[in-house]
Formats: C-alpha cells, structure tokens, sequence
C-alpha cells in the first residue's frame, strides 16, 4: 500500500529529530536515521580485548620486521595468493601452519 501525502509534506527536505527527507525520483522519501553501532572498551568482552591486544601485538612486530624479512613473506604468499602481510597474521595467529614446515622467514610466533 502506498501512502499519498499532501503537498506540504512532498516539500519537506532534511532532518528532523532522527527523521530525514529528501526527494528522489520516486517521490518524496522520509525515513529514519541510523546510527553508526559503535562499542566502547568498557563494553568488550575480555575475549574481545584479548584478541584485539594480539592483533595489535602482531601488527607491531609485522612493523618492525625489515623489508627483506617482508619480501620473504611476501614470495610464501604469494603461492597461496595472499599478501605477506596476510600470511604472517594467520600464522600468528595459528590458522595456518607454515609452508613447507617451517617457515624460511619466521617460526609463526611474532617473529
């Protein structure tokens, strides 16, 4: 069912409260604005928490690695089509176990 509206709703633009209007093609549309779904520290989880403290323990040790140790990286990655940068996390992290058993430029524990 379609709703008909009067002439003086069809000119309202803009926002009001958490309602914005706007012209489309279609006629005029009112709808309901959303707001960005944000968590704060205090409402993670201890899980959540530890896990983004790994992350950025491993994104640290991935920026201070030298640009050879990178480029080796780099080259593992690229026979399973991911970036270094992409390998080195998901060995890190576990979900992968090195290539060819051990991995040439690192052990897969922030190396």
């Amino acid at each position: 069912m379609k709703a008909t509206t009067s002439s003086i709703i069809s000119l309202i633009q803009g926002k009001l409260g958490k309602l914005a209007g706007k012209r489309h093609k279609t006629g005029q549309v009112i709808s309901r604005k959303s707001t960005p779904y944000e968590i704060s520290q205090a409402q993670r989880s201890t899980g959540q928490q530890a896990a983004q403290q790994k992350y950025a323990s491993i994104l640290t040790t991935w920026q201070a690695l030298t640009q050879e140790k990178k480029d080796g990286y780099n080259q593992q990655g690229a026979t399973l089509k991911i970036s270094g940068w992409n390998l080195y996390l998901k060995l890190n992290l576990g979900f992968i176990e090195a290539i060819y058993g051990t991995a040439e430029y690192g052990t897969g524990k922030y190396s």
